[in-house]
């Protein structure tokens, strides 16, 4: 999974030309044994990508070298994925497996190619997902199409803290029972903090309401989102955990669109927004864009060096990025931007 931080370290990669390359893969079908042709295919056409911008063939073929030796590797195409993403420069090869079917395309330049991955770090609408009860807690990874549990280790239920409570109180059944609880839940929520400064991620809770109130009264998760889900995940598959996840994000999420879409709205006939991408990349260079919105389709629709300059230096010094649906772009436009300025 393509977290945030792995999107981070090929942004802020300064200096050196750079290719990127991303392609679909095949899972389960005769179709796989194609995968190891078509990335050579893509890496031919990466060299003839960097000898339009005037790199010389023993150049081509020192800055791709590990990239070819990806297709007589039969051990890497055994693993299974809907997508790769390969990110070649002079400070090595990073490989991701994407969890989405992407566009076969190729880049060189001086910028990594990053909207495909913009598309799943935040075009797919990605967060956290905590469950909980008194038996087990668990805190999975999600997107509209996925759920897998992240490697943060909780505890295993009210009966793993017996022994280790902060317990001050009389000696009755019901004080012990409260404060193990209590440390239950302190615990889980110290283990998802640290997990979740990381990433930056709205947190959905799913549990009994008696467990939403101990947990949201610790206080200290501002990722959490304030509507939850009141019911026993014990008693749901991962699926269902996902579904019932994505029925409550929905309007909370269209609600935010909104008041992007609102705020565009507000300044027109001003000079701080803009629908012209050659405008938008030139503002990003000076570090001008507060926001920038992209469309969904704005790969095909923009080059390949300004949709590159407007995301990375946007992001870069200090902007947002939003992904919408082209039916809700300003003015159908593949991109725009709210400037500070």
């Amino acid at each position: 999974m393509i977290t945030r931080a792995d999107f981070n370290r090929l942004l802020e990669q300064d200096g050196g030309l750079k290719v990127s390359l991303y392609m679909p893969r095949h899972i389960g079908s005769r179709d796989t044994r194609q995968d190891p042709a078509r990335l050579k295919i893509l890496l031919n056409c990466a060299e003839s990508k960097l000898a339009d911008i005037g790199v010389k063939p023993n150049g081509s073929d020192r800055l791709l070298a590990p990239a070819r030796a990806l297709v007589s590797n039969e051990g890497f195409w055994r693993e299974q994925a809907r997508g790769l993403a390969v990110f070649v420069s002079s400070e090595g090869m990073q490989l991701f497996n994407m969890p989405v079917e992407p566009e076969e395309h190729v880049c060189a330049g001086e910028r990594f190619h990053l909207f495909p991955l913009l598309s799943t770090v935040e075009g797919d609408r990605r967060f956290l997902i905590l469950t909980m009860s008194r038996d087990r807690a668990c805190l999975y990874y999600a997107t509209r199409e996925s759920i897998v549990p992240t490697k943060v280790e909780l505890p295993k239920g009210v009966q793993s803290v017996a022994g280790r409570t902060d317990y001050d109180g009389e000696n009755t059944p019901e004080d012990y029972r409260k404060a193990e609880i209590t440390q239950y839940f302190r615990e889980i929520s110290k283990a998802v903090e640290s997990y979740a400064q990381r990433e930056r991620l709205p947190i959905m809770l799913i549990a009994l309401p008696e467990n939403q109130g101990h947990f949201r009264a610790l206080g200290s998760h501002p990722d959490l989102l304030y509507l939850g889900i009141n019911e026993n995940p014990d008693a749901m598959s991962e699926q269902q955990l996902l579904a019932r996840a994505l029925d409550a994000l929905q309007p909370l999420q269209a609600n935010l669109d909104k008041q992007l879409l609102d705020r565009f709205g507000s300044m027109t006939g001003g000079n701080r927004i803009s629908t012209e991408i050659d405008e938008i990349a030139d503002a990003a260079r000076n570090g001008r864009v507060d926001t920038l919105i992209l469309s969904d389709t704005c790969q095909a629709q923009i080059d390949d060096v300004l949709l590159d300059t407007a995301l990375s230096l946007s992001l870069r010094n200090g902007g947002h990025a939003h992904i919408l649906p082209q039916n809700m772009m300003p003015s159908q436009a593949p991109a725009a931007a709210i400037f500070r300025y």
